[in-house]
């Protein structure tokens, strides 16, 4: 068997080139096919995910803003960098019970019960 692993930012390919057994491993003609090949599989892989895991994004982006707030909007951006209640209170100049219930409200709006689901 040969096998080649492809990964950038979010998105992996697998190829994998299966023989019955006793058969001979990949020739060095068929290795350089490959070589020709692989270019072309990179960059169809990447162009697939990139369509859809943009798509994705920009739906669930759409979805927020047309039913957060600017201000639920900001406290999800800071949420997602990875800042605590805490800090997202001393970032915005609010309290921290102010944080906790406009996080209360953006998870009944996106129909979530953790801040780790808003990733």
């Amino acid at each position: 068997m040969w096998s080649y692993h492809y990964e950038r930012w979010k998105t992996r390919g697998f190829l994998n080139l299966l023989r019955k057994c006793g058969e001979p491993d990949v020739t060095e003609h068929e290795m350089e096919i490959l070589q020709i090949f692989l270019p072309h599989f990179e960059k169809n892989v990447w162009a697939y995910a990139n369509h859809y895991v943009s798509s994705d994004e920009n739906r669930i982006k759409n979805r927020e803003s047309g039913l957060l707030s600017g201000r639920e909007q900001e406290i999800v951006q800071l949420v997602r960098k990875g800042y605590s209640n805490q800090e997202i209170a001393r970032q915005l100049l609010i309290n921290e019970a102010t944080v906790k219930k406009h996080l209360s409200n953006i998870f009944e709006k996106l129909g979530i019960s953790r801040r780790t689901q808003l990733f």
